[in-house]
């Protein structure tokens, strides 16, 4: 394999994109509320801010599992509606073991 193969940000790039939308399409109703809990989250702050925690917490109140986001997860904050804060926190998911999870706030939106 030639090292334009092995070493190319635009590919991988390329690549990852195809996946995420491989994994939304895949996984596509639990995808959807998931992100609805989480701007349902964000909507109720002040600061308009919400992590995977919250989206996680609506995909079980729904009757989902946790699985049954699967990859997608990948994709909850995925789009112009969200902007990554720069910071994390830890999350409250016990299968998490306390890793720092992203802060994410929602811009863009119709509030």
């Amino acid at each position: 394999m030639s090292h334009q193969l092995t070493f190319n940000l635009g590919l991988g790039l390329q690549h990852k994109a195809a996946g995420m939308d491989d994994a939304a399409a895949a996984r596509r109703p639990a995808l959807e509320v998931a992100r609805q809990a989480a701007i349902a989250a964000a909507s109720s702050r002040p600061d308009k801010t919400a992590t995977a925690d919250d989206a996680y917490r609506g995909l079980l109140a729904a009757g989902y599992l946790a699985a049954d986001l699967g990859p997608a997860a990948g994709c909850l904050f995925r789009g112009k509606n969200w902007t990554y804060t720069g910071r994390r926190k830890r999350s409250a998911r016990v299968s998490n073991h306390g890793r720092a999870v992203r802060i994410w706030q929602l811009v863009n939106f119709p509030f």
